[in-house]
């Protein structure tokens, strides 16, 4: 038997190579404070982490941990999961090339002591987001804290109050300060605003944290609860997990179960179930059997799992010392969610920025907002900060 080989043409094969090595891109637009965009491409086989770690080194972002990526899945806000495949967590269409998907910065975990923040961008960045849930109203506060943050704003961006330039109040509508911002208000926030002469951009920051932090709804994420009764509400923050109900922004606080007392977190269908720490008594041992565990019902299972991560991340984030293990890999056989918290703790993001915060001696100071955009227009975000 005669094998007879014959030589192949390879004359086509180099563009079916070259289509076959090219991966699909995802186009990612994030949007952030001040009406700024970055835009970047990743392949499909990304994960969530490589785009926060693109859009963290853009900005120039080192305590990165208060800060997450939010975009609308199925009519619904969901956070960007770093150790999850970013094509799974977006409506990702292979066959359209040119669509783009909108991501959008907010902070996700709210530091309770802005003191503990080292960073000036840190600081900065969380001042922006401060800011637009205050002018939007997702932040309420009375009037006199409002007229003191406007104030700080003011200086922030133009400087100190001067009598020739200042008279009025058109150079404080111009900028977005309060959400019902009216001539009356304005000439509050202008009084105000020749109290804070002298403060540089970095001092209001420090001022408008120290002020904002100690808002009643300061750092809540809320969620509605179904009830037969009148309107109630869970809200989750650095603290732990509280109740609320009446109408907003009006709520009566219920009860706040701190993250102490919190022993576990769980999610069936469309419940979000809390098992409690039980208080030993010195009459009385109830043992495991006897275990608080609080009930709450919410809209839908989507809803119900997406405030189930919201609370793993909080405890996780604020209670725990040390960064958690590597969550270990599920059998096929075993149910449940994959979702575990794996980022860096409050506590030793304070205490790496502390250190860090001794052995730099150079202070970074930041330029106007105002002035900054004049000169250099839309440029990157990290150019706020100059080295003397």
């Amino acid at each position: 038997m005669i094998i007879k080989f014959t030589k192949m043409s390879f004359k086509n094969k180099p563009d079916i190579l070259n289509n076959q090595s090219l991966k699909a891109q995802i186009k990612c637009r994030v949007d952030y404070y001040e009406g700024q965009e970055y835009t970047t491409q990743l392949d499909q086989d990304a994960s969530g982490q490589d785009l926060l770690r693109r859009v963290f080194m853009f900005l120039g972002i080192e305590e990165c941990d208060y800060f997450g990526l939010l975009t609308v899945t199925r009519e619904m806000n969901q956070w960007i999961e770093p150790n999850k495949l970013l094509r799974k967590q977006i409506d990702y269409n292979k066959k359209a090339n040119d669509q783009v998907y909108v991501f959008t910065l907010k902070v996700k975990l709210f530091p309770p002591d802005s003191r503990q923040i080292f960073n000036e961008i840190t600081r900065y960045y969380l001042v922006l987001q401060l800011r637009q849930d205050v002018f939007s109203g997702q932040l309420p506060c009375s009037f006199a804290s409002a007229v003191y943050l406007a104030s700080l704003i003011a200086q922030a961006e133009v400087g100190d109050y001067i009598e020739e330039e200042h008279a009025t109040t058109d150079y404080l509508e111009k900028m977005s300060l309060l959400q019902n911002q009216d001539s009356t208000i304005m000439g509050y926030v202008r009084t105000m605003h020749q109290e804070q002469r002298s403060l540089t951009p970095a001092e209001t920051d420090e001022f408008f944290l120290d002020r904002a932090t100690r808002l009643q709804y300061y750092g809540l994420h809320f969620s509605l609860v179904q009830s037969e009764g009148p309107p109630l509400l869970i809200g989750i923050s650095s603290k732990g997990v509280s109740t609320y109900t009446g109408e907003w922004p009006n709520f009566i606080k219920l009860h706040e179960i701190p993250w102490l007392r919190i022993s576990r977190i769980q999610y069936r269908r469309t419940k979000l179930l809390i098992h409690l720490v039980p208080i030993m008594s010195r009459k009385y041992d109830y043992g495991d059997a006897h275990k608080d565990i609080i009930v709450f019902k919410l809209e839908n299972k989507r809803i119900a799992k997406q405030v189930w991560k919201i609370c793993i991340e909080h405890h996780g984030f604020f209670r725990c010392s040390r960064t958690p293990s590597p969550p270990k890999k599920l059998s096929f056989l075993k149910r449940g969610s994959k979702f575990r918290f794996t980022g860096r703790t409050y506590q030793s993001l304070v205490k790496e920025g502390s250190k860090r915060w001794e052995e730099d001696s150079i202070l970074s100071k930041r330029q106007n907002s105002l002035q900054r955009f004049r000169i250099h227009g839309n440029c990157n975000m990290a150019s706020i900060i100059s080295r003397n």
